[in-house]
C-alpha cells in the first residue's frame, strides 16, 4: 500500500503462496504481478528434498526473475514488513545512486553489538572475524540498486546461504 501511495509507477512483483482469494484481489488492485513460489530442490543435505527455505530461496527467486526478465534499470528487493514507503523510491534512486551499484539499509548495529550476529560470523567467517565484526550489519530484507548488481548479488546470496542454512537460521543476513 505504501508503495502504492508513494507514486511509483514501475512494476510491482510479489512471490507468494497460500493467499487468500481476497488478499490476492487486493495486491491484483494494487498493481502487484502475483508469482507462485516453485519448490526449488537444493543440494544441501541439511534441508529437505523439494523443501523451500524462504529466507535463502528467495534470492535465487529473484535472480531468476531478472535473469529471464531483462531490461530493468533498478530493482528494490523489499521483504513486506520491513518497509514503508515514504516517497516514490526511483526518484531516490536516480537522483542519488551516482556511480554506485548498491544502496544497503544499515541495521545500526555492528556484528559484535548482537549475539546473532556474532554467531553468524563465528560458525561461517572465522577466516575474516575481526574484520567482520567490527563493520555494520545491512538488512537483507532492504537490498535495492542497479538491476545488474542486484540479480548477480541475489544469486550470490542464494548460493552462499545455501551451503549454511543447515546451521544458521537466516543466513541471508550473514551472507549479505
Amino acid at each position: 500500500v505504501s508503495l502504492t501511495r508513494s507514486g511509483f509507477v514501475g512494476k510491482k512483483v510479489l512471490f507468494a503462496q497460500r493467499l487468500t482469494a481476497d488478499a490476492a484481489d487486493k495486491l491484483r488492485a494494487l498493481d502487484f504481478e502475483l508469482l507462485p513460489i516453485p519448490v526449488i530442490e537444493y543440494s544441501d543435505p541439511e534441508v529437505t528434498k523439494g523443501g523451500y527455505f524462504a529466507y535463502v530461496a528467495r534470492f535465487l527467486l529473484i535472480h531468476r526473475y531478472l535473469y529471464d526478465n531483462p531490461g530493468f534499470r533498478f530493482v528494490i528487493c523489499a521483504d513486506t514488513r520491513d518497509v514503508i514507503f515514504q516517497h516514490d523510491p526511483m526518484i531516490w534512486l536516480e537522483q542519488n545512486i551516482g556511480n554506485a551499484g548498491l544502496v544497503a539499509a544499515s541495521e545500526h548495529i555492528y556484528h559484535y553489538d548482537q549475539k546473532g550476529n556474532t554467531d553468524w560470523v563465528m560458525k561461517n567467517f572465522k577466516e575474516v572475524d575481526a574484520w567482520m565484526m567490527s563493520n555494520l550489519v545491512y538488512c537483507s530484507g532492504l537490498i535495492s540498486g542497479r538491476a545488474d548488481y542486484i540479480r548477480d548479488l541475489t544469486m550470490s546470496i542464494y548460493l552462499m546461504g545455501r551451503s549454511m542454512s543447515g546451521n544458521t537460521w537466516g543466513a541471508d543476513q550473514p551472507c549479505y
